[in-house]
């Protein structure tokens, strides 16, 4: 498909659109020294205070128990597989990240109602050292063997200048938003302009919200994409996206201008092919495309999922990009580089270039 584009300068070179995929190879599984191995998902990695984190869903350790939030730290950007839990208990367990309520803990010790809080959305650095995470809260109960989702709530997180250690306030465990709504936030979230911008699910469909980066916790301040404008009331916003199970957006010069905004995941059938999507603004439209298809270690039988690229590790020049997806249970989260191809050619100030 051929597109004009005016230059400015002599520029580099960026990848195509469509993009043309090269290469799609699992580096390994990102793993803990510890033994025995920890199973854990999501995967999805930040920076905060200048260090590089990878944010864990259910993190099991066969001996020690299960946990459903936990986090690593990256200790070398070129090593992406090679990441370290900064705190554990006297039993190996590593330490949640978000911690339950009171209320919490007693629905789990006297009725045997789990609740599980999982950052699928990230977290966004909102001054150096501190950020935020919008996460979803599930409650499962063991005795009728049911589950419901509950809704999505923020914690702040702080990372500790010295060592590293993060902290998280869930401001009470109060919910922003509840099951019926857009679960705003926990599908991806990112800064820019001194907005955040928030995307969410609700049913197979992805709207987008912003917010000022200091009312994030206050509900009122949300306001909603409608097509043309935001407003106020989500039951007037319109879809950016449809049928993405999870992923990442982020800025990206991979595609150049053109396209600022790109789209890394997996679509909600988990058919185990890595999804990219650009777009020119962060309301859209988007394009999407196939760039690949997961792979793991032990055995092609389960679905991999919870894909998600890692900017920080990647050569966008190159058309290199390292991103991460999840083994099925009982896997892990399997580090992965994907190439696709970049564009050699350059062109004079102010020319048409076709391609």
């Amino acid at each position: 498909m051929s597109r004009y584009t005016y230059t400015n300068g002599y520029e580099p070179a960026e990848a195509i659109w469509p993009p043309v995929p090269k290469k799609c190879m699992a580096i390994g599984y990102v793993n803990a020294p510890e033994e025995p191995r920890f199973s854990r998902d999501i995967g999805r990695s930040f920076v905060l205070g200048e260090r590089i984190y990878y944010m864990y869903g259910d993190t099991f350790r066969n001996d020690a128990g299960l946990i459903s939030n936990t986090y690593q730290l990256v200790k070398d950007r070129t090593r992406p597989t090679d990441a370290i839990y900064l705190s554990c208990d006297e039993n190996g367990l590593v330490k949640p990240l978000l911690e339950l309520t009171e209320e919490e803990e007693a629905l789990e010790k006297n009725d045997d109602i789990r609740t599980a809080l999982w950052c699928f959305g990230g977290v966004v650095e909102i001054s150096k050292g501190m950020g935020l995470t919008w996460y979803q809260k599930h409650q499962f109960d063991n005795k009728n063997n049911t589950s419901k989702l509950q809704g999505v709530g923020l914690a702040m997180i702080t990372a500790d200048e010295r060592t590293g250690e993060l902290t998280a306030d869930r401001f009470g465990g109060a919910l922003l938003f509840d099951s019926s709504e857009p679960l705003m936030g926990s599908f991806s979230a990112t800064n820019e302009g001194g907005w955040v911008y928030v995307w969410g699910q609700k049913d197979d469909k992805v709207y987008l919200g912003r917010v000022s980066e200091w009312q994030c916790h206050d509900k009122g301040s949300y306001t909603f994409w409608n097509g043309v404008s935001y407003t106020s009331e989500w039951q007037q916003a319109v879809p950016v996206m449809q049928d993405m199970q999870q992923g990442q957006i982020v800025r990206s010069s991979l595609f150049g201008n053109q396209f600022p905004w790109l789209f890394v995941g997996v679509t909600r059938w988990a058919d185990d092919y890595v999804m990219m999507g650009v777009s020119p603004t962060l309301e859209g439209p988007w394009l999407f495309d196939r760039v690949g298809k997961a792979h793991g270690f032990e055995g092609e039988a389960s679905y991999k999922y919870c894909m998600y690229p890692h900017l920080w590790g990647s050569a966008e020049s190159e058309g290199k990009l390292l991103v991460t997806w999840c083994d099925a249970w009982p896997g892990g989260v399997i580090a992965a580089e994907v190439d696709i191809a970049i564009s050699i050619l350059t062109f004079p100030a102010s020319s048409l270039a076709k391609r």
